[in-house]
C-alpha cells in the first residue's frame, strides 16, 4: 500500500512541475505564432494560474484519499 501511495505522489509531482509547465509553453507559443488577439491573451492569462491551482488541488485531494 505504500508503493502505490508513493507512486501516486510521484506521478503527481512529476504532473504539476513537468507536464504542466510543457503544456502551458506550447500553449504560449501557439498564441504568439497565431498573433492572438488581447481577448485570447487575457483569456490565457485567466487560465493559467486558474488551472494550475485546481490540478494541484485535484491532486493533493487525490493523494489524500489514499
Amino acid at each position: 500500500m505504500k508503493m502505490i501511495k508513493a507512486l501516486k505522489v510521484i506521478s503527481g509531482i512529476l504532473g504539476i512541475f513537468v507536464t504542466l509547465p510543457i503544456w502551458y509553453y506550447i500553449l504560449y507559443q501557439v498564441l504568439t505564432a497565431i498573433k492572438a488577439t488581447e481577448l485570447t491573451w487575457f483569456l490565457f492569462w485567466v487560465y493559467l494560474p486558474v488551472s494550475i491551482f485546481v490540478s494541484t488541488l485535484t491532486k493533493i485531494i487525490e493523494n489524500s484519499k489514499g
